[in-house]
This record gives C-alpha cells, sequence and structure tokens, in this order.
C-alpha cells in the first residue's frame, strides 16, 4: 500500500511532459490558458538531458535480452 501510495503522489504531483517541453498548444485551442512552470526541472537540448535519456535508453535495450515467460501458456 505505500508504494502504491508513493507512485500514486508521483503520478499526481510530478510534471507531465507538456509542462516540462512548455508546450502550450494552437493558438487559441484552449482559450487564454497560461501553462504555470511550477517546477525548475524543464526539458533543455543539453549535455545532462542527453546523457540521461541516453542511459534510459541503454537500460531499455539490455532489459530486451532477458527471458521471460509466456503469460498465457495455461489459457
Amino acid at each position: 500500500m505505500l508504494l502504491a501510495l508513493c507512485l500514486l503522489l508521483l503520478a499526481w504531483l510530478a510534471p507531465n511532459t507538456q509542462e516540462l517541453t512548455g508546450y502550450v498548444g494552437p493558438d487559441g485551442a484552449y482559450g487564454r490558458m497560461e501553462m504555470t512552470n511550477r517546477t525548475q526541472l524543464h526539458w533543455r537540448q543539453t549535455l545532462r538531458w542527453g546523457v540521461a535519456v541516453g542511459c534510459l535508453l541503454a537500460l531499455c535495450f539490455m532489459s530486451l535480452s532477458h527471458v521471460s515467460e509466456f503469460l498465457y501458456f495455461q489459457f
């Protein structure tokens, strides 16, 4: 339950992708809403972000080699 609560708080409080990139949509599509940046975490094309994304990509590629059971073999 504690893990579920922590993950739920992360989902509610963490910025979404539109907040990270500063996307506000096409002009007039959403009225006059202003995007408030409530976090210091903001996407910029920097070496730090490139290394972070590269490490995540490497982890994803390494996890592809893991053998997993076929989930529906009993059905």
